[in-house]
């Protein structure tokens, strides 16, 4: 079990057993309860112990227990549940990195966030709440600020994956070529991200739902913030995907281009070679009658013949090629 290593003012919380903290920063005068789930003992009954201390009815558990890959938003019985959810993914060139799952569930004015702690969401989120210097901060509040601090953690990866696809481009105009993998991997972690945003903007959007008697101007706004923020960063994916396509694109045409400069190569050998392979052929056959067969200097003759027909054969490619470019200017 890992040590927690609580980087809020000792003021701000208080611990209640083993990755359970009671949450206070400046601003909260309602019941918020923080699991850190790589803290806290294995099992669904430290989950059950916080519930039961907030007064949340326990058919939530079956909820909470799940996990479906991306973010959702359920309603139970006067409870809203808001799980933001990154699934596993890696940025470009490193490894895979655990999903980013942040879980609320709220009931009038009593919130409970399950999460990782190594992650530092919440404590960053309550950071930003003292920051904000609001006196009489809300369970919406708290929603918004905790979801900003999850897209957060999304930007870096969208950012890498900018940086490898200015690396790709820049590789593609030197060398001319670029590793297909590369792009695929961009690609793959730009598509995750594409369809994690969704959900988590619907989720966030339908969260004002369970607080329409309450919402304060400075929640709607805040809120209205973290959707722009959300679509903003789905602009951007969708802008670097885009990027990934016209990459694929000019590196399969320059591929194309390679390909037919070297059938052109290879037509030229062949159309040099054409006249000499008939020669040689035409005597090469097995029977009577073929001319000076029996010269002791045929095979010179036909070797400085042949060796003739090539060079013609190269000098008229030649002026074939200039006069076509001239009638095509």
């Amino acid at each position: 079990m890992s040590m927690q290593t609580n980087t809020l003012p000792e003021d701000w919380f208080e611990i209640i057993e083993p990755g359970v903290r009671r949450l206070g920063p400046p601003g909260i005068s309602f019941e918020w309860l923080d699991l850190a789930l790589d803290v806290a003992e294995p099992g669904l009954a430290v989950i059950e112990r916080c519930l039961d201390r907030l007064d949340i009815p326990r058919e939530v558990m079956e909820v909470l227990s799940e996990s479906s890959g991306e973010s959702v938003r359920y309603r139970h019985s006067g409870t809203s549940i808001l799980r933001l959810e990154l699934p596993p993914t890696s940025q470009p060139g490193s490894e895979i990195e655990d999903a980013l799952v942040i879980t609320a569930v709220t009931k009038g004015e009593r919130i409970f966030t399950i999460g990782w702690h190594r992650l530092h969401v919440i404590d960053e989120a309550c950071l930003s709440i003292a920051q904000n210097r609001d006196e009489h901060v809300t369970p919406l509040g708290v929603l918004s600020e905790i979801g900003d601090e999850f897209i957060d953690h999304i930007r870096p990866i969208v950012r890498e994956c900018a940086i490898q696809l200015d690396r790709a481009e820049a590789e593609l105009e030197e060398k001319g070529r670029v590793k297909e993998a590369s792009i695929g991997e961009i690609r793959r972690t730009l598509l995750t991200i594409d369809r994690s945003l969704d959900p988590i903007q619907t989720a966030i959007g339908r969260s004002m739902l369970d607080f329409s008697a309450e919402l304060r101007e400075r929640d709607v706004t805040s809120l209205k913030g973290l959707l722009g923020r959300a679509n903003g960063l789905e602009q951007r994916v969708h802008s670097q995907l885009d990027r990934v396509r016209v990459l694929a694109d000019r590196e399969h045409m320059m591929a194309m281009d390679e390909m037919s400069t070297s059938m052109y190569r290879l037509s030229w050998i062949a159309t040099i070679f054409l006249p000499l392979t008939f020669v040689t052929g035409l005597l090469g056959i097995n029977v009577e009658g073929i001319p000076d067969a029996d010269d002791p200097n045929a095979f010179l003759i036909v070797c400085g013949l042949l060796a003739l027909t090539a060079i013609g054969t190269g000098i008229g490619l030649l002026i074939a090629m200039k006069l076509r470019g001239r009638s095509g200017r």
